[in-house]
């Protein structure tokens, strides 16, 4: 691995921050490393510290019904885990491994309560506020969708179900046109 210090001079985080201010962080840190497909956090587990990359890459999965779903990549420069020093107990949501060789270092509360007035320091409190406002709203966007979607189901249920009684009482001489539809109408709108 390239000197840490050179490393994370080269992500946007850091290019404004005195090369000092920089080493001093990595200094007052934990360095990890971790090799590709090596479990970095597991999904459920209590968490007391985040991680910014400083060399690699990471990747974020969570369980789908059958199979994993990749939710997001950690890049350098990048931070994940951030929520555990906010709220340590609560479980992480995702589980976390190296995609490729990693190096870490290791954010905890101590790291920046002790590295106070460090312009790094500050620079990565205002980068960890700016991820979780943009995954937040992330997924309030994807909950937004789902919501639609739900809505949308529920509205295509109602004109089947309508479509269905009306051809069970006579009223209609619309045919089925989804095996939904034909469904409905077979078991009479599906309401008793």
């Amino acid at each position: 691995m390239d000197d840490p210090v050179d490393a994370l001079r080269e992500v946007q985080l850091f290019r404004l921050v005195p090369i000092e201010h920089v080493r001093r962080l990595i200094a007052a840190g934990t360095q990890v490393s971790f090799k590709p497909g090596e479990v970095v956090f597991e999904r459920g587990e209590l968490g007391e510290h985040a991680l910014l990359v400083i060399e690699g890459r990471l990747s974020a999965t969570v369980e789908g019904k059958q199979k994993l779903r990749r939710v997001g990549d950690i890049w350098p420069g990048e931070i994940v885990g951030e929520l555990a020093l906010l709220q340590p107990d609560v479980p992480r949501s995702a589980t976390v491994r190296a995609a490729a060789p990693c190096q870490c270092l290791v954010v905890t509360r101590e790291l920046l309560q002790g590295t106070e007035g460090n312009l790094a320091a500050v620079a990565l409190e205002q980068h960890m506020l700016t991820t979780m406002a943009r995954r937040i709203r992330s997924t309030n966007h994807a909950i937004r969708m789902l919501w639609q979607e739900q809505r949308a189901e529920e509205g295509r249920m109602a004109k089947a179900q309508e479509r269905a009684a009306g051809q069970a009482s006579g009223d209609s001489d619309e045919k089925p046109t989804t095996l939904r539809d034909r469904i409905a109408a077979f078991f009479g709108g599906g309401r008793s």
